[in-house]
């Protein structure tokens, strides 16, 4: 039993501590695929709509994500996370918008986030126009 609560504790801590890790980001930066290279830094408000999607997130078994593009938090220019992402709009086979990430060795699947899924809809139409943001 002791073992138990030692193991339990120790998987908890390693949560906390990739929760932290993404909470102290200070560099966000969203990349589409299959497109040409276009890599856009995310302000301070898109910066909260994009941690809000790992800390809040609520694993999803049955949602699948295709991977349509890329989301790199960084701390200090050093990256500490990637995550996946797929919207219908660009260009997934599904109609869900997803996240898929590894966090502390689990793997998580989850919906996006309102603000993440308008934020990266709107730049990936602004991309096919030609426009950057």
């Amino acid at each position: 039993m002791l073992i138990s609560i030692l193991f339990t504790c120790n998987c908890y801590s390693q949560v906390v501590k990739g929760i932290i890790k993404v909470k102290h980001a200070n560099k966000i930066e969203i990349k589409f695929k299959g497109r040409p290279t276009y890599i856009y830094k995310a302000t301070k408000q898109d910066a909260l709509y994009l941690k809000d999607l790992i800390l809040k997130a609520e694993n999803k078994i049955n949602l699948k994500c295709d991977s349509t593009g890329e989301i790199v938090y960084f701390k200090n220019e050093a990256p500490i996370l990637k995550v996946y992402f797929s919207t219908l709009q660009t260009g997934s086979k599904y109609k869900d918008g997803a996240v898929v990430f590894k966090l502390n060795g689990e793997i998580k699947i989850a919906l996006l986030n309102y603000g993440s899924f308008m934020l990266i809809n709107e730049l990936f139409y602004n991309l096919q126009k030609g426009r950057q943001m």
